[in-house]
């Protein structure tokens, strides 16, 4: 037995040491996994090495802004530092770089890290030449102006800008260019990724990601069928679960997703109630919202467990230390299923404040135009009235404002956005803590980027909606230039950096204008459609949850044949209804009607906002109201 235990010691002592040399290397130090969210870890620990050596590690990042520092690596005598991106002379997002004190080293144009997506980086020096590989491919290098060792390496990761996870990140003595051509990766370069909860309780149709070269197929068809990038799923109305096997293909690799299609079982039930309480209770709510303590049979219980409020007769209300948008925490009990969550509670709703625009612009170039804001008050979603009691102070770019979209930030404040005309990437965005004036300021959100199909031209119809999960904000635009133009998409968590653009929303045609609301604990996304087929049809599409990609579920049918519509936007109503409004683009009227999911809506001419262009609505309180009329 001794000298057995001897032998699987050796064995053990010998796979480390195949293990640590893959590298070819005497000295590997594996550092291991880091999530870096807008701010710097630093590795205090010095890594003694020659003057080869060689950094790897797999990046997925959330941002990519101008300038974003990824990792920097110092000796005694010098440092130098990868950027994530830099700009060319026209401003444009691009390129991967590194760079020390003395200028750029290895810059490449042509390649740069993709948003949500899984990266290989390699950075080598061999003696006084770094390289710098992407993918496995060499995008650069470039001989270093003096002497750069690795005795006394010390790093230190990300930035103030950036958000991102790191993954296996390495450091040897060096590693042979051969082994990093052949990248293995489950995720074959992409990163293909699926909302289990969503999938768990699917319904309709969705679109898998789309990528050339890449293809699916699924193992049972009796639970869902498979037609090119669309899968749509049966109804399992059997008490028991049912597997779907989901096979992706890439350059003859196989990669399986295995998901659980509930039936109609407690289980399935509870999950359903938890994920409408939990949407329901949104970032923001009011006194005047209604949460039912028994759904479908099931009980739920309402706890404030923090902040000057509490739970009376289905509504959340506060006492008299409360503030005016008061942050309150709430604990959901729902049978052995417990979450809490961090919410603004506001007053009562008391009246609506819309937020469109006037004018036109000059066709056919569209270059020029007299559009400007226009702002509006209403109790009952009827009848409307003028107001001029807002300020929008624009002090820069063309000063034309066209789709004006007003919602609030996680706090409660005021956000309004808008674009400055046809043939512009930037839009205006403002953040005000007062009702009554907004200073609207440029920010580039669109970039040129071939992979993506992107030209840079427009950034039509900024809508934001804040993603509670992943505590941030995501602007939705759209491009019709861009193939098949789907929606985009850019995060920010400060409004003043933002992330690199990414498809949101895509249904494999061309659409513009997307809208989305909460319609009973669901998120809805209203869309146009703009190719000759569907040219003036709104659609839309149902999804659990904010994450992008593959979780929205499609409905074909157009919401009404009338009128070339545009400019969908959802509302719950002070009377708890269900509204969706549009705008006849070709005559300039505003339409609003009963939104049903399940037929089509009659629409009503809305008078009083005659030549009010792409509007949105936004439920305010007595005191802002009054604010507003005060002025």
């Amino acid at each position: 037995m001794k000298y057995l235990k001897r032998i699987i010691n050796l064995l053990l002592i010998s796979f480390m040491v195949l293990t640590l040399t893959s590298c070819k290397s005497n000295h590997v130090y594996d550092l291991g996994n880091f999530d870096v969210d807008y701010k710097t870890i630093e590795l205090n620990e010095k890594y003694d090495l020659g003057k080869k050596f060689t950094i790897s590690f797999w990046i997925e990042t959330k941002s990519a802004y101008v300038g974003t520092n990824i990792l920097t690596i110092r000796n005694k005598n010098d440092e130098v530092s990868l950027l994530n991106t830099t700009e060319d002379d026209e401003g444009q997002l691009t390129g991967l770089v590194l760079i020390n004190k003395n200028g750029m080293l290895c810059l490449n144009n042509d390649y740069y890290l993709k948003l949500n997506t899984k990266n290989h980086v390699v950075i080598e020096l061999n003696k006084k030449y770094f390289s710098l590989y992407l993918n496995g491919e060499k995008i650069g290098e470039q001989a270093f102006s003096r002497s750069f060792s690795g005795k006394d390496l010390s790093f230190i990761l990300g930035s103030d800008k950036l958000s991102a996870k790191i993954t296996d990140l390495k450091l040897c003595d060096y590693i042979n260019t051969e082994e990093l051509v052949n990248i293995d990766d489950d995720s074959f370069k992409y990163n293909l990724t699926f909302d289990d909860a969503f999938l768990n309780n699917a319904k309709g149709k969705i679109k898998l990601p789309e990528v050339n070269g890449l293809t699916y197929r699924i193992g049972n068809d009796d639970v869902a069928e498979l037609d090119g990038y669309y899968l749509t799923f049966y109804d399992n109305n059997t008490n028991k679960d049912k597997e779907l096997i989901l096979t992706a293909t890439y350059q003859g690799v196989d990669k399986e997703y295995r998901f659980n299609i509930r039936g109609n079982n407690k289980e399935k039930l509870l999950l359903d109630t938890k994920i409408l309480v939990y949407n329901s209770l949104n970032y923001i709510i009011s006194e005047s919202d209604i949460f039912d303590t028994n759904i479908d049979g099931i009980d739920v219980e309402y706890e404030v467990i923090g902040g000057n409020a509490s739970f009376v007769n289905n509504h959340f209300l506060k006492n008299e230390l409360a503030n005016e948008k008061e942050k309150i925490t709430v604990r959901v009990n729902i049978d052995d299923i417990s979450f809490q969550k961090d919410i603004v509670l506001l007053d009562e709703y008391y009246a609506y404040l819309l937020a469109g625009f006037t004018g036109q612009a000059i066709f056919p170039e569209c270059i020029e135009g007299n559009e400007k804001s226009f702002f509006a008050l209403s109790k009952d979603l009827k009848k409307w009235s003028y107001i001029d009691s807002i300020s929008v102070n624009v002090s820069s770019g063309s000063k034309r404002v066209r789709d004006q979209y007003l919602s609030r930030d996680k706090t409660g404040n005021y956000l309004l956005l808008g674009t400055q005309g046809y043939m512009h990437p930037e839009i205006y965005l403002a953040n005000s803590e007062s009702i009554n004036e907004f200073k609207l300021e440029l920010k580039n959100i669109n970039y040129s980027d071939k992979d993506l199909h992107l030209f840079a031209n427009y950034s039509w119809a900024p809508e934001i909606i804040y993603d509670y999960d992943n505590d941030q904000y995501l602007i939705l635009y759209s491009d019709t230039e861009t193939k098949n133009s789907p929606i985009y998409a850019v995060a920010t968590k400060d409004f003043e950096r933002f992330s690199y653009p990414f498809i949101f929303f895509d249904v494999g045609f061309t659409i513009i204008y997307a809208n989305i609301t909460m319609f009973d604990g669901k998120y809805y996304l209203f869309y146009k459609g703009e190719d000759a087929e569907r040219y003036g049809a709104l659609y839309y599409a149902v999804s659990d949850s904010l994450s992008c990609g593959s979780n929205w579920r499609l409905y074909d049918d157009e919401i009404t044949s009338s009128y070339n519509l545009e400019g969908p936007f959802g509302l719950k109503g002070l009377d708890n209804k269900n509204y969706l409004f549009a705008d006849a683009f070709e005559v300039a009227k505003p339409y609003y009607g009963l939104f049903d999911s399940d037929s089509k809506i009659n629409l009503k001419n809305i008078k009083d906002l005659n030549g009010v262009h792409h509007f949105s609505i936004l439920k305010i309180t007595k005191s802002e109201y009054e604010r507003l009329m005060e002025e």
